[in-house]
């Protein structure tokens, strides 16, 4: 038997994301998808009798693992979409049932795909037996238990198909899982960055299991470092709307203080509109309660007005962790923190994620931040600054892997090396005629002279107090530097004079 098969030959169902599904009985004709709302808005108030399955559907990828499941277990004949459409995935699912994928397996009408291991047969079987019902407009509990009731009267428990088996055919892995902590990465811009992102966490991630029980490749404290922004979108990120990542709206849903009812937390609620939990305060050894007031907070307001204040202050952050709600919630904020800082007069700021998918969520997670940064920015009069992303457990799904791999191939791997001044300053490196010594003299950016000399006869022993001085942040530097340094000693054994940055040959004369 294979992983997840029975003895009859059958695989437990759901075939995918079981432990997030509300599993009813699996014989029934209808399934109910709350997309962001929470499932128990539905459960709590429909007979478990009455469903097969009820389950969300936060991104257009998600369709695709419906469709493999209901494949699986052939007895759905309708869907009822009710709940709050946050990334207007509900429009995917519409859009596909409405006219189908084309020969590149996307969508017609939008940007998003379906898996190219379900095929267009089966895509055309499922569209073929089974019926969406759009309520996502109503919200109506009442309009939904008729529905619900109505469609189990009309429609016999009969399967539509033979069962079909879509899993993925299981590739080796390959990676580095070195136990390294911290990574550090940065970019140009948000595009650039997040490819050196996908590309860390697929090369040095460790494989392990997830609170999905599906499988994930992931690193710990990530930190990634975003200096600017792109003159324009490049064309090939899947970021247009009706895409996997429809960027737009996701920022303005970042934005919006208001909450849909059944939904756990937005963003932008928990930024604009927080409620503050009532506070013990200890006082000496006598406890008194302190109750902050009752009114919603807008965090923001509140930090661009101490910003005003005092741009040097260390006490502008925003934090969307509810400590009385989300230590117990299943569903709890992966983004739990900004804080902004100005450093030579410009406002940086530091996301802080608890848990980030480097692949599904960075990306319009990173758009959305940086407009945050740009709206503070402007309405403290604040230069813009580079903005700072630190994941605390950065990890790609296993089911995201070979797309993360292609974006890495075609946009990173054979890339040629921008060489950028390394902002920690460089290094004029000569030979003591005299003493043979071989003199390395850090410089600032702004061309003075730091305080740091390195003299040394041997290369080696001179590198190595180098790469201890942590002078040089940029990997292509430090190899410029080594090879510059070994080309010093060689020319001057030789009785040669050595002029850095000239080559090996050019600008290379006897000694007088």
């Amino acid at each position: 038997m294979t992983d997840g098969q029975k003895q009859d030959g059958t695989r437990h169902w759901p075939l995918f994301f079981a432990e997030q599904l509300a599993i009813g009985d699996e014989r029934n004709p209808v399934s109910i998808v709350t997309l962001w709302s929470r499932k128990d808005s539905v459960t709590e108030r429909v007979d478990k009798a009455s469903y097969s399955v009820v389950g969300n559907l936060y991104t257009a990828d998600g369709v695709s693992y419906m469709i493999r499941n209901i494949l699986a277990n052939p007895y759905t004949r309708h869907i009822i979409l009710f709940g709050a459409d946050m990334m207007k995935t509900g429009d995917v699912l519409t859009c596909l049932m409405e006219k189908g994928i084309d020969e590149d397996n996307r969508i017609r009408s939008t940007n998003a795909f379906v898996h190219g291991a379900i095929g267009k047969d089966n895509v055309e079987l499922f569209r073929r037996n089974v019926t969406v019902h759009d309520l996502r407009h109503c919200q109506d509990m009442a309009k939904l238990q008729e529905l619900v009731v109505r469609l189990n009267a009309e429609e016999s428990r009969t399967a539509f198909a033979e069962p079909k088996y879509i899993v993925e055919e299981e590739k080796p892995v390959e990676g580095l899982d070195t136990g390294d902590m911290a990574f550090r990465i940065s970019g140009s811009c948000i595009s650039e960055t997040w490819v050196k992102a996908l590309d860390t966490v697929l090369k040095f991630g460790e494989i392990k299991g997830t609170d999905y029980k599906i499988q994930s490749k992931e690193v710990l404290d990530l930190v990634s470092v975003i200096e600017g922004d792109e003159e324009a979108l490049p064309s090939w990120l899947p970021v247009e709307e009706g895409g996997m990542m429809d960027k737009q709206t996701y920022i303005d849903k970042f934005f919006s203080a208001e909450k849909p009812a059944n939904v756990d937390y937005t963003y932008g609620n928990r930024l604009f509109a927080m409620k503050p939990p009532s506070t013990e305060y200890l006082h000496g050894s006598r406890p008194f309660a302190c109750s902050l007031p009752r009114g919603m907070i807008n965090q923001i307001d509140v930090i661009e007005e101490k910003l005003r204040k005092d741009p040097l202050t260390r006490r502008a952050i925003a934090v969307t962790w509810n400590r009385e709600k989300d230590i117990y919630s299943e569903n709890p904020p992966c983004f739990i923190e900004a804080v902004w800082s100005v450093k030579e007069g410009r406002l940086h700021q530091t996301a802080t994620f608890r848990s980030h998918d480097i692949y599904g969520g960075w990306l319009l997670n990173a758009y959305a931040l940086r407009e945050l940064q740009r709206r503070v920015s402007k309405n403290t009069e604040i230069p813009l600054g580079s903005m700072v992303i630190l994941s605390i457990s950065a990890h790609i799904y296993k089911n995201n892997w070979q797309e993360a791999e292609k974006i890495v191939e075609g946009h990173y791997a054979n890339r040629s090396v921008n060489v950028v001044q390394d902002k920690r300053g460089y290094f004029l490196i000569n030979v003591d005629a005299d003493t043979g010594e071989i003199v390395v003299k850090h410089m600032r950016n702004d061309s003075r002279e730091s305080k740091y000399v390195f003299k040394d006869k041997d290369p080696e022993r001179l590198l190595k107090r180098l790469a201890n001085e942590n002078l040089i942040s940029d990997p292509y530097h430090a190899m410029y530097v080594g090879k510059e340094v070994q080309r010093a000693r060689c020319l001057f054994d030789q009785g040669r004079k050595f002029v850095q940055d000239a080559g090996d040959m050019s600008g290379v004369k006897k000694q007088d």
